[in-house]
């Protein structure tokens, strides 16, 4: 993967890359990847950002394997009633803000974050 997005450029010309990989309690490891993109190839707008990053999940009958992956490893939960005692509870609610809204378009916050595009195609998965 960091082959991928450094030297073949899938983003665009990677004129510096940094990475960690860490591995939490229950699952399996992941990264944090940084990489720096070429003045030129640098996303300018959230057409350019929704080009680049994805937040839905894989169709089910296209791509079986992504779909479990997905689902097994990168959702959050369970928690809420079914888990009360979460640590991402506080007082009887969810404190980071999920499920997102869906939204068409990346847009910008009040926040440091940007909220990205959450198309409603209809999948769905409950644990």
């Amino acid at each position: 993967m960091l082959d991928e997005l450094s030297k073949k450029g899938i983003f665009g010309e990677v004129v510096a890359d940094i990475h960690v990989i860490e591995w939490q309690k229950k699952g399996l490891p992941h990264a944090h990847i940084l990489l720096i993109l070429h003045s030129d190839h640098k996303p300018r707008g959230f057409n350019e950002y929704d080009r680049m990053v994805s937040a839905k999940l894989p169709d089910k009958d296209a791509h079986p394997t992504f779909f479990e992956v997905v689902t097994s490893c990168m959702l959050h939960g369970p928690c809420g009633t079914i888990n009360p005692h979460c640590l991402c509870m506080a007082n009887d609610i969810y404190s980071k803000g999920y499920p997102k809204a869906f939204t068409e378009h990346t847009t910008d916050t009040t926040s440091s974050y940007q909220t990205y595009r959450r198309r409603d195609d209809g999948r769905t998965f409950e644990l």
